[in-house]
């Protein structure tokens, strides 16, 4: 295994591991059994998703000389990442009351808005690994 791979796979894991142990000091402080709520993890992604966004305009600044498309595609990022913050949002409102409770709300939030944050992040690193940002 090169070491391009284990970057690559620390990059997603870690982040991904942070979320979970969140999840789970969340349910631990909650003191309750599980519920739903402590699985839709799609909105905390999502944010994570818009903080490396940000902090790589920090790495962008570090770069001698400067590559404008780096910036250029960071700053398509930062707003892909406020659209999809503000998406999950809605999805939340929508689907989070005691009215939606059911599989639709699960699928909603468990899953496709779990899959929205995994995938937002995947694409940050893939990006990010390739030189592109």
């Amino acid at each position: 295994m090169k070491i391009q791979d284990v970057v690559y796979w620390g990059s997603f894991v870690i982040p991904l591991v942070l979320v979970a142990v969140g999840a789970w000091i969340q349910k631990l402080v909650d003191g309750k059994p599980f519920k739903r709520e402590h699985f839709y993890l799609g909105l905390d992604l999502t944010v994570y998703f818009l903080a490396a966004t940000m902090i790589n305009f920090l790495d962008i600044a570090q770069k001698q000389p400067l590559n404008g498309m780096s910036v250029v595609y960071t700053v398509a990022l930062l707003l892909a990442a406020i659209v999809m913050l503000l998406v999950q949002m809605g999805m939340h409102q929508s689907w989070l009351p005691e009215v939606n409770r059911g599989r639709m709300q699960v699928f909603m939030l468990c899953y496709f808005s779990n899959f929205l944050g995994i995938l937002l992040l995947y694409g940050f690193v893939k990006l990010k690994t390739g030189g592109l940002i």
